[in-house]
Protein backbone atom coordinates (compact mmCIF):
# COMPACT_ATOMS: atom_id res chain seq x y z
CA UNK A 1 0.00 0.00 0.00
CA UNK A 2 1.44 3.31 -1.08
CA UNK A 3 2.06 5.86 1.66
CA UNK A 4 2.82 8.78 -0.63
CA UNK A 5 1.00 11.92 0.41
CA UNK A 6 -1.25 13.62 -2.04
CA UNK A 7 -0.05 17.07 -2.98
CA UNK A 8 -2.40 19.80 -1.84
CA UNK A 9 -4.16 21.56 -4.68
CA UNK A 10 -2.77 25.00 -5.30
CA UNK A 11 -5.33 27.70 -4.58
CA UNK A 12 -6.47 29.98 -7.37
CA UNK A 13 -5.62 33.57 -6.46
CA UNK A 14 -5.63 35.08 -3.00
CA UNK A 15 -7.70 37.42 -0.86
CA UNK A 16 -6.00 39.72 1.61
CA UNK A 17 -6.63 42.94 3.51
CA UNK A 18 -5.45 46.23 2.05
CA UNK A 19 -2.34 47.50 3.91
CA UNK A 20 -3.28 50.04 6.58
CA UNK A 21 -6.94 49.88 5.64
CA UNK A 22 -10.21 48.04 6.15
CA UNK A 23 -10.95 47.09 2.53
CA UNK A 24 -10.06 43.71 1.03
CA UNK A 25 -8.29 42.90 -2.21
CA UNK A 26 -8.74 39.87 -4.48
CA UNK A 27 -5.75 39.01 -6.67
CA UNK A 28 -5.76 36.41 -9.45
CA UNK A 29 -3.97 35.66 -12.77
CA UNK A 30 -5.20 37.49 -15.85
CA UNK A 31 -7.86 35.24 -17.47
CA UNK A 32 -6.79 36.55 -20.90
CA UNK A 33 -3.24 35.35 -20.32
CA UNK A 34 -1.72 38.81 -20.60
CA UNK A 35 1.88 39.50 -19.66
CA UNK A 36 3.70 42.49 -18.23
CA UNK A 37 6.46 44.44 -19.97
CA UNK A 38 9.05 42.17 -18.34
CA UNK A 39 7.32 39.05 -19.68
CA UNK A 40 5.82 37.83 -16.43
CA UNK A 41 2.18 36.69 -16.24
CA UNK A 42 -0.13 39.61 -15.60
CA UNK A 43 -1.98 39.69 -12.29
CA UNK A 44 -5.32 41.43 -11.75
CA UNK A 45 -6.30 43.00 -8.43
CA UNK A 46 -9.88 43.88 -7.55
CA UNK A 47 -11.19 45.71 -4.49
CA UNK A 48 -13.90 43.88 -2.51
CA UNK A 49 -15.83 44.73 0.62
CA UNK A 50 -15.31 41.49 2.56
CA UNK A 51 -13.22 38.30 2.44
CA UNK A 52 -16.31 36.27 1.54
CA UNK A 53 -16.98 38.52 -1.45
CA UNK A 54 -13.38 38.08 -2.60
CA UNK A 55 -13.56 34.27 -2.28
CA UNK A 56 -16.79 34.27 -4.28
CA UNK A 57 -15.13 36.35 -7.02
CA UNK A 58 -12.22 33.90 -7.24
CA UNK A 59 -14.59 30.92 -7.50
CA UNK A 60 -16.56 32.63 -10.26
CA UNK A 61 -13.45 33.49 -12.30
CA UNK A 62 -11.99 29.99 -11.87
CA UNK A 63 -15.30 28.34 -12.86
CA UNK A 64 -15.48 30.52 -15.97
CA UNK A 65 -11.91 29.62 -16.93
CA UNK A 66 -12.48 25.87 -16.52
CA UNK A 67 -15.69 25.94 -18.56
CA UNK A 68 -14.14 28.11 -21.26
CA UNK A 69 -16.97 30.60 -21.01
CA UNK A 70 -14.89 33.50 -19.77
CA UNK A 71 -15.83 36.75 -21.40
CA UNK A 72 -13.88 39.78 -20.23
CA UNK A 73 -15.92 42.83 -19.35
CA UNK A 74 -15.76 45.57 -21.98
CA UNK A 75 -13.76 48.59 -20.98
CA UNK A 76 -15.87 51.48 -19.86
CA UNK A 77 -15.35 54.45 -22.17
CA UNK A 78 -18.40 56.52 -21.31
CA UNK A 79 -16.60 58.74 -18.79
CA UNK A 80 -16.82 62.31 -20.10
CA UNK A 81 -14.89 63.87 -17.22
CA UNK A 82 -12.00 66.15 -18.10
CA UNK A 83 -8.65 65.92 -16.34
CA UNK A 84 -9.43 69.09 -14.34
CA UNK A 85 -12.81 67.63 -13.29
CA UNK A 86 -11.08 64.41 -12.20
CA UNK A 87 -8.65 66.45 -10.07
CA UNK A 88 -11.53 68.41 -8.55
CA UNK A 89 -13.21 65.14 -7.61
CA UNK A 90 -10.02 63.90 -5.97
CA UNK A 91 -9.62 67.15 -4.02
CA UNK A 92 -13.22 66.87 -2.83
CA UNK A 93 -12.51 63.33 -1.65
CA UNK A 94 -9.39 64.57 0.16
CA UNK A 95 -11.46 67.21 1.93
CA UNK A 96 -13.90 64.52 3.05
CA UNK A 97 -10.98 62.52 4.46
CA UNK A 98 -9.90 65.48 6.60
CA UNK A 99 -6.69 66.34 4.74
CA UNK A 100 -5.06 69.64 5.67
CA UNK A 101 -5.96 72.72 3.66
CA UNK A 102 -2.31 73.45 2.89
CA UNK A 103 -1.91 70.07 1.18
CA UNK A 104 -5.07 70.59 -0.87
CA UNK A 105 -3.99 74.11 -1.82
CA UNK A 106 -0.59 72.81 -2.94
CA UNK A 107 -2.25 70.28 -5.25
CA UNK A 108 -4.80 72.77 -6.56
CA UNK A 109 -2.01 75.03 -7.86
CA UNK A 110 -1.22 72.38 -10.47
CA UNK A 111 -4.56 72.93 -12.19
CA UNK A 112 -3.47 76.19 -13.82
CA UNK A 113 -0.50 74.78 -15.79
CA UNK A 114 -2.62 71.75 -16.76
CA UNK A 115 -5.26 74.07 -18.20
CA UNK A 116 -2.63 76.29 -19.82
CA UNK A 117 -0.95 73.38 -21.62
CA UNK A 118 -4.27 71.88 -22.71
CA UNK A 119 -4.08 68.49 -20.99
CA UNK A 120 -6.49 69.67 -18.30
CA UNK A 121 -9.34 70.08 -20.80
CA UNK A 122 -8.87 66.66 -22.36
CA UNK A 123 -11.18 63.75 -21.49
CA UNK A 124 -9.57 61.23 -19.15
CA UNK A 125 -10.49 58.34 -21.48
CA UNK A 126 -8.59 60.05 -24.33
CA UNK A 127 -5.39 60.69 -22.37
CA UNK A 128 -2.41 58.62 -23.53
CA UNK A 129 1.05 57.99 -22.16
CA UNK A 130 2.46 60.31 -24.80
CA UNK A 131 0.16 63.09 -23.56
CA UNK A 132 1.48 62.72 -20.01
CA UNK A 133 5.11 62.65 -21.17
CA UNK A 134 4.54 65.69 -23.36
CA UNK A 135 2.99 67.62 -20.47
CA UNK A 136 5.78 66.75 -18.02
CA UNK A 137 8.38 67.92 -20.54
CA UNK A 138 6.48 71.15 -21.10
CA UNK A 139 6.02 71.65 -17.37
CA UNK A 140 9.76 71.39 -16.76
CA UNK A 141 10.41 74.60 -18.72
CA UNK A 142 7.31 76.48 -17.53
CA UNK A 143 7.27 77.74 -13.97
CA UNK A 144 4.50 79.23 -11.88
CA UNK A 145 5.02 81.07 -8.60
CA UNK A 146 2.36 81.16 -5.92
CA UNK A 147 1.68 84.61 -4.48
CA UNK A 148 -0.51 85.45 -1.51
CA UNK A 149 -1.26 89.06 -0.59
CA UNK A 150 -2.91 89.94 2.74
CA UNK A 151 -6.67 89.52 2.52
CA UNK A 152 -6.53 87.74 -0.86
CA UNK A 153 -6.65 84.11 -1.87
CA UNK A 154 -3.37 82.55 -3.13
CA UNK A 155 -2.92 82.55 -6.89
CA UNK A 156 -0.34 81.18 -9.31
CA UNK A 157 1.58 83.62 -11.53
CA UNK A 158 3.75 82.47 -14.43
CA UNK A 159 7.48 83.28 -14.21
CA UNK A 160 9.02 84.17 -17.56
CA UNK A 161 12.12 82.17 -18.32
CA UNK A 162 11.78 80.09 -15.15
CA UNK A 163 12.26 76.35 -14.91
CA UNK A 164 10.22 74.17 -12.58
CA UNK A 165 12.10 71.93 -10.17
CA UNK A 166 12.04 68.14 -10.42
CA UNK A 167 9.95 68.03 -7.23
CA UNK A 168 7.29 70.26 -8.81
CA UNK A 169 7.10 68.08 -11.93
CA UNK A 170 6.93 64.96 -9.76
CA UNK A 171 4.10 66.49 -7.72
CA UNK A 172 2.09 67.19 -10.88
CA UNK A 173 2.54 63.60 -12.00
CA UNK A 174 1.54 62.34 -8.57
CA UNK A 175 -1.63 64.45 -8.63
CA UNK A 176 -2.60 63.10 -12.04
CA UNK A 177 -1.91 59.54 -10.92
CA UNK A 178 -4.01 59.68 -7.74
CA UNK A 179 -6.87 61.40 -9.59
CA UNK A 180 -6.88 58.67 -12.25
CA UNK A 181 -6.57 55.97 -9.57
CA UNK A 182 -9.72 57.27 -7.92
CA UNK A 183 -11.64 56.97 -11.20
CA UNK A 184 -10.38 53.40 -11.60
CA UNK A 185 -11.41 52.62 -8.03
CA UNK A 186 -14.98 53.87 -8.51
CA UNK A 187 -15.33 52.16 -11.90
CA UNK A 188 -15.28 55.23 -14.15
CA UNK A 189 -12.00 54.35 -15.87
CA UNK A 190 -10.49 51.06 -17.05
CA UNK A 191 -6.83 51.78 -16.23
CA UNK A 192 -4.49 54.46 -15.00
CA UNK A 193 -2.24 55.46 -17.89
CA UNK A 194 -0.20 57.79 -15.65
CA UNK A 195 1.21 54.74 -13.85
CA UNK A 196 3.02 53.77 -17.07
CA UNK A 197 5.04 57.01 -17.00
CA UNK A 198 8.24 56.78 -14.90
CA UNK A 199 8.46 59.11 -11.93
CA UNK A 200 10.81 62.09 -12.40
CA UNK A 201 13.95 61.78 -10.31
CA UNK A 202 13.98 64.22 -7.43
CA UNK A 203 17.20 65.81 -6.27
CA UNK A 204 17.82 64.92 -2.66
CA UNK A 205 18.33 67.93 -0.44
CA UNK A 206 21.15 68.08 2.05
CA UNK A 207 19.89 67.97 5.63
CA UNK A 208 21.32 70.78 7.72
CA UNK A 209 22.18 69.88 11.32
CA UNK A 210 23.46 72.43 13.85
CA UNK A 211 25.77 71.69 16.74
CA UNK A 212 24.36 72.01 20.25
CA UNK A 213 26.28 75.26 20.79
CA UNK A 214 24.79 76.72 17.58
CA UNK A 215 21.25 75.77 18.63
CA UNK A 216 21.81 77.42 22.03
CA UNK A 217 23.15 80.57 20.32
CA UNK A 218 20.12 80.67 18.01
CA UNK A 219 17.72 80.43 20.96
CA UNK A 220 19.51 83.25 22.78
CA UNK A 221 19.26 85.50 19.72
CA UNK A 222 15.47 85.15 19.50
CA UNK A 223 13.13 87.87 20.70
CA UNK A 224 11.02 87.50 23.82
CA UNK A 225 7.92 86.37 21.88
CA UNK A 226 9.77 84.05 19.49
CA UNK A 227 12.05 82.38 22.05
CA UNK A 228 9.37 79.99 23.48
CA UNK A 229 8.45 78.87 19.94
CA UNK A 230 12.04 78.10 18.95
CA UNK A 231 12.66 76.42 22.29
CA UNK A 232 9.66 74.14 21.71
CA UNK A 233 10.83 73.28 18.20
CA UNK A 234 14.29 72.38 19.51
CA UNK A 235 13.12 70.25 22.47
CA UNK A 236 10.23 68.39 20.81
CA UNK A 237 11.33 67.91 17.19
CA UNK A 238 7.81 68.86 16.11
CA UNK A 239 6.97 70.49 12.82
CA UNK A 240 6.44 74.24 12.74
CA UNK A 241 2.70 73.95 12.03
CA UNK A 242 2.23 71.49 14.91
CA UNK A 243 3.87 73.92 17.35
CA UNK A 244 2.07 77.06 16.19
CA UNK A 245 -1.31 75.30 16.61
CA UNK A 246 -0.61 74.27 20.21
CA UNK A 247 -3.21 75.24 22.80
CA UNK A 248 -2.89 75.23 26.56
CA UNK A 249 -5.19 72.24 26.83
CA UNK A 250 -2.54 70.27 24.92
CA UNK A 251 0.12 71.06 27.55
CA UNK A 252 0.05 69.24 30.90
CA UNK A 253 2.76 70.65 33.13
CA UNK A 254 1.68 68.47 36.04
CA UNK A 255 2.44 65.21 34.24
CA UNK A 256 5.15 66.70 32.04
CA UNK A 257 3.64 65.82 28.66
CA UNK A 258 2.66 67.73 25.56
CA UNK A 259 0.13 66.49 22.99
CA UNK A 260 0.86 67.09 19.32
CA UNK A 261 -1.57 66.60 16.45
CA UNK A 262 0.25 65.38 13.35
CA UNK A 263 -1.71 66.90 10.47
CA UNK A 264 0.59 65.19 7.95
CA UNK A 265 -0.23 61.67 9.15
CA UNK A 266 -3.53 62.35 10.92
CA UNK A 267 -2.27 60.97 14.24
CA UNK A 268 -1.84 62.45 17.72
CA UNK A 269 1.04 61.79 20.09
CA UNK A 270 1.78 62.70 23.69
CA UNK A 271 5.51 63.20 24.20
CA UNK A 272 7.46 63.99 27.39
CA UNK A 273 8.45 67.56 28.19
CA UNK A 274 12.07 68.50 28.62
CA UNK A 275 12.58 70.24 32.02
CA UNK A 276 13.97 73.37 30.33
CA UNK A 277 10.94 73.56 28.03
CA UNK A 278 8.52 72.89 30.92
CA UNK A 279 10.08 75.76 32.88
CA UNK A 280 9.76 78.10 29.87
CA UNK A 281 6.10 77.19 29.34
CA UNK A 282 5.38 77.58 33.05
CA UNK A 283 6.89 81.08 32.98
CA UNK A 284 4.96 81.93 29.80
CA UNK A 285 1.63 80.88 31.32
CA UNK A 286 2.35 82.87 34.50
CA UNK A 287 2.82 86.14 32.60
CA UNK A 288 0.01 85.55 30.08
CA UNK A 289 -3.06 87.75 30.77
CA UNK A 290 -6.14 85.64 31.46
CA UNK A 291 -8.44 88.07 29.63
CA UNK A 292 -7.09 87.11 26.19
CA UNK A 293 -9.73 85.36 24.03
CA UNK A 294 -7.23 83.01 22.38
CA UNK A 295 -6.19 79.74 23.99
CA UNK A 296 -3.11 79.39 21.76
CA UNK A 297 0.14 78.87 23.61
CA UNK A 298 2.21 81.11 21.37
CA UNK A 299 1.07 84.61 20.51
CA UNK A 300 2.80 87.38 18.57
CA UNK A 301 3.51 90.89 19.83
CA UNK A 302 0.00 91.86 18.74
CA UNK A 303 -1.53 89.18 20.97
CA UNK A 304 -2.68 87.06 18.03
CA UNK A 305 -1.83 83.43 17.16
CA UNK A 306 1.20 83.09 14.91
CA UNK A 307 0.56 82.46 11.22
CA UNK A 308 4.25 82.52 10.33
CA UNK A 309 7.56 83.12 12.11
CA UNK A 310 9.64 83.59 8.97
CA UNK A 311 10.73 87.21 9.51
CA UNK A 312 11.61 86.90 13.19
CA UNK A 313 13.37 83.56 12.69
CA UNK A 314 15.53 84.85 9.84
CA UNK A 315 16.54 87.83 11.97
CA UNK A 316 17.57 85.51 14.81
CA UNK A 317 19.55 83.35 12.36
CA UNK A 318 21.48 86.40 11.16
CA UNK A 319 22.19 87.59 14.72
CA UNK A 320 23.46 84.10 15.59
CA UNK A 321 25.88 84.17 12.64
CA UNK A 322 24.22 81.22 10.86
CA UNK A 323 23.13 82.96 7.66
CA UNK A 324 23.93 81.29 4.36
CA UNK A 325 23.57 77.77 5.73
CA UNK A 326 19.93 77.24 4.87
CA UNK A 327 18.73 77.28 8.49
CA UNK A 328 14.93 77.14 8.69
CA UNK A 329 12.57 76.20 11.54
CA UNK A 330 12.46 72.64 10.14
CA UNK A 331 16.22 72.34 10.67
CA UNK A 332 15.54 72.20 14.43
CA UNK A 333 13.61 68.97 13.79
CA UNK A 334 16.72 67.46 12.19
CA UNK A 335 18.85 68.71 15.09
CA UNK A 336 16.51 67.10 17.63
CA UNK A 337 16.60 63.76 15.81
CA UNK A 338 20.37 63.60 15.34
CA UNK A 339 21.26 64.71 18.88
CA UNK A 340 18.62 62.34 20.30
CA UNK A 341 20.22 59.36 18.54
CA UNK A 342 23.74 60.55 19.37
CA UNK A 343 22.85 60.16 23.03
CA UNK A 344 22.33 56.41 22.54
CA UNK A 345 18.52 56.36 22.29
CA UNK A 346 16.61 53.75 20.29
CA UNK A 347 15.46 54.63 16.80
CA UNK A 348 11.98 53.24 17.52
CA UNK A 349 11.64 55.78 20.33
CA UNK A 350 12.61 58.53 17.89
CA UNK A 351 9.96 57.33 15.46
CA UNK A 352 7.29 57.85 18.10
CA UNK A 353 8.60 61.28 19.05
CA UNK A 354 8.73 62.52 15.47
CA UNK A 355 5.40 60.94 14.53
CA UNK A 356 6.71 59.08 11.48
CA UNK A 357 4.28 56.59 9.99
CA UNK A 358 7.16 54.46 8.66
CA UNK A 359 10.39 53.46 10.35
CA UNK A 360 12.16 53.83 7.00
CA UNK A 361 11.76 57.61 7.26
CA UNK A 362 13.37 57.63 10.69
CA UNK A 363 16.25 55.49 9.42
CA UNK A 364 17.53 58.53 7.51
CA UNK A 365 18.64 60.10 10.77
CA UNK A 366 20.25 56.85 11.91
CA UNK A 367 22.49 56.88 8.85
CA UNK A 368 23.47 60.48 9.58
CA UNK A 369 24.82 59.64 13.04
CA UNK A 370 26.14 56.11 12.42
CA UNK A 371 29.26 56.13 14.63
CA UNK A 372 30.48 52.80 13.23
CA UNK A 373 30.56 54.19 9.69
CA UNK A 374 32.24 57.39 10.86
CA UNK A 375 34.89 55.42 12.79
CA UNK A 376 35.60 53.21 9.77
CA UNK A 377 36.09 56.22 7.51
CA UNK A 378 38.34 58.02 10.01
CA UNK A 379 40.47 54.90 10.48
CA UNK A 380 41.39 54.67 6.78
CA UNK A 381 45.03 55.36 5.91
CA UNK A 382 46.50 55.41 2.39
Amino acid sequence: MSTTKKKPRRRFGQVFRRPQGRAWLARFPDPEGGRTASGRPKVITRSVATRAEGEALLREVRRALLSGSFAPKPERTTCDLSVIAAIDGHLAAMEGQGKSRSTMALYSYSKKPLAQQGLGHKRVVDVTVADIERYLGWRRVNMWKTTCRPGETPKAVRVKGGRASASTVARDRELLSVAFNRLVRIGELAENVVAKVPKPKRRKKKRVVLAKEEVARLIECCGAHLRPVVLTLAYTGARKGEVLKLRWRDVCLETGTISLFRSKTGSADAIPLNPALAEELRRLRAVRPTALPSDHVFLSRLGRPYKTIRTGFLSAVCRAGLEGRGVTPHVLRHCFACHFLSGGAAITDLQGLLGHASLATTQIYARMVDKRTRASVEAMRF
